[in-house]
């Protein structure tokens, strides 16, 4: 019958995947030519032509036998295409969501002794490049004390909005 595992990959069972390619093929078939070019067995082919007529695959026009006919295969395509596209949009910005939420948790230390906090405080400041007057300041008090020799802490801190004088 061919090699349908790329259908496969694209949502379609084994079943459905023949079912269509055998339509694909030939057109315009009923119940009984389907399960005999498809290889599906004629207890199932049925159930399988009528999720792929659910799904738009397939229609079904109707009379005694009832023929179908498949959906072009580029049009297939395009709409398998929207669809995945969709679904990515969806899932990056569910994602998205997900992480913004998880950044918006508040964390808590549990630092002991005043060196120890200095120093972890320290470390976040200076991983903050968006506030480098508060890392200057930090600076300083470090150096005063002889533990920081990096070239801000000589660097005069220029006034920041808490300086503001209040309206």
């Amino acid at each position: 019958m061919g090699d349908t595992s790329y259908l496969e990959n694209l949502g379609f069972s084994q079943n459905e995947a023949k079912v269509y390619t055998a339509l694909l093929k030939n057109k315009l078939l009923n119940g009984y030519e389907i399960a005999k070019l498809s290889g599906v067995s004629r207890s199932l082919v049925y159930e399988v032509i009528n999720r792929l007529v659910g799904k738009g695959v397939l229609f079904r026009l109707e009379g005694e036998p009832s023929y179908y006919t498949p959906l072009e295969y580029g049009k297939l395509i395009e709409r398998m295409k929207r669809e995945h596209e969709n679904n990515i949009n969806k899932a990056e910005e569910y994602l998205r969501n997900l992480a913004g939420e998880e950044e918006s948790h508040d964390y808590v230390m549990n630092i002991v002794g005043i060196d120890k906090t200095i120093r972890k405080a320290a470390a976040l400041i200076s991983q903050n490049r968006r506030f480098p007057e508060i890392k200057r300041a930090v600076c300083m008090q470090r150096s005063a004390s002889g533990r920081c020799r990096c070239p801000s802490a000589s660097a005069p801190v220029p006034p920041g909005p808490a300086d503001a004088p209040d309206p």
